[in-house]
């Protein structure tokens, strides 16, 4: 889509990177309004995540929905410290989605993040509107070589628009033209102000334009870019107290859903190795039903998968104390155990193992071997060896204890998926 009104386009790629926000601190310091929004799921979770894990609100003054401010889904360069992992998501949603387009090749996907780094600008939403606009230069017109005009900046060149040498210095003029200031009385509202706002207001609906489809375009995507980064972030949110009754849990330190002080339950610790596999849960899950009945539990092998699973270690998943370890389904060999951690008061369920490694009441670290990957067998109905894990609700501010259907946990959601997120490809 082209904006209808080429001044405002320019006012636009002109207004988004004004406000400045250092990539370089460790820690994040959020204000309260930041806070606030957290828990309206603007800030950090995407909706799916936020409804999954009860987060709601009835003010109507602040905007619902991902993707409109805060450290990574606004529009400053995003508050994370793994940026080689930033450009090979860039890099890869290009080559998935547009394939013929020249921005995936070379050093183009790193340019976007040196550019956007240097002008705080982020880049991944620099990616988005080239796509809204010519398709990251595969629409066979502006941003296609020689103009290497992916943005479709209005110019003296063929056919009206401005041409570049290269998509490095069309890169670089686009967060230029982000860092000059109009539309002051947006970024005036400080830490309120949306890349919803921004998009509104130069290409509003009463000049023909689709504004809401390219906003919601913008809100969806951001996620699938940023996917598994920003983890200081969420790390500092979730420590939080205030925020824990939002984030899944009754209160205290019930709720959290920081990788710090957390293991992925199973081994090898690799993304690759961990996900893929057939009839088990996907990893990471984008719902909050991940099990095959439906519920926030997870079933989790290893590849190449099938009997090879069997013997993999299993990992303490917090600090905590083991708990009801016995024979699973009066089946010789196999067991199942409840573990209470000591990191959240949460208790967590693991089914489908076999040779243990602790006994009842004993106190382990997170990342200890607690057992292995069962056999076939020890699934009970024949399915591929498989740990399953999951963690009982919260009645009445009390933790249950796990491995009820009726009683599962859908913070376990994106636990899971921010401790997969967080493992080495």
């Amino acid at each position: 889509m082209r904006y209808a009104n080429w001044a405002k386009r320019i006012a636009f790629v002109a207004a988004i990177g004004v406000m400045v926000f250092s990539s370089s601190l460790p820690v994040v310091a959020l204000s309260a309004a930041q806070k606030k929004s957290l828990q309206l799921g603007i800030y950090y979770f995407n909706k799916n995540r936020n409804d999954s894990l009860g987060c709601s609100s009835t003010d109507s003054d602040i905007p619902k929905g991902p993707g409109g401010t805060g450290p990574l889904y606004g529009p400053r360069f995003p508050k994370i410290s793994d940026k080689a992992k930033l450009i090979d998501n860039i890099r890869a949603y290009i080559q998935d989605n547009y394939p013929d387009s020249g921005l995936k090749d070379g050093d183009n996907p790193r340019w976007f993040v040196q550019f956007g780094e240097q002008y705080d600008v982020n880049p991944v939403m620099l990616v988005l509107v080239g796509v809204k606009e010519t398709g990251l230069g595969t629409d066979g017109g502006v941003g296609d070589p020689p103009q290497h005009n992916f943005w479709g900046r209005r110019g003296d060149g063929p056919g009206g628009f401005s041409s570049f040498a290269n998509y490095k210095d069309s890169i670089e003029e686009y967060n230029k033209n982000l860092r000059r200031g109009l539309y002051d009385d947006l970024w005036a509202k400080g830490d309120a102000v949306t890349v919803s706002d921004i998009i509104f207001r130069a290409t509003p609906p009463s000049d023909g334009n689709d504004t809401a489809a390219y906003v919601a375009f913008i809100n969806a995507t951001m996620g699938k870019i940023l996917d598994g980064l920003g983890s200081e972030v969420l790390a500092a949110i979730t420590e939080d107290p205030a925020l824990n009754s939002c984030l899944g849990g009754g209160g205290g330190s019930v709720g959290s859903v920081s990788t710090a002080g957390y293991a992925f339950p199973v081994a090898p610790q690799r993304q690759s190795q961990n996900s893929g596999l057939p009839f088990l849960s996907a990893l990471p899950c984008g719902s909050g039903s991940c099990h095959h009945d439906g519920t926030a539990a997870f079933d989790i092998g290893r590849q190449p998968g099938s009997d090879a699973s069997a013997g993999a270690p299993v990992y303490a998943i917090t600090n905590g104390t083991v708990d009801l370890l016995h024979i699973y389904d009066g089946i010789a060999g196999c067991f199942s155990l409840q573990f209470h951690s000591s990191k959240d008061n949460y208790w967590y369920w693991y089914g489908h193992l076999q040779n243990p490694r602790v006994t009842n009441g004993q106190t382990v670290k997170a990342g200890t071997q607690i057992a292995e990957v069962g056999l076939r067998k020890c699934t009970g109905n024949g399915s591929d060896p498989h740990v399953h894990i999951d963690r009982g609700c919260v009645e009445g501010g009390v933790p249950q204890k796990g491995g009820r259907e009726s009683c599962r946990d859908p913070g376990m959601t994106p636990l899971i998926n921010s401790l997969f997120n967080s493992l080495p490809g």
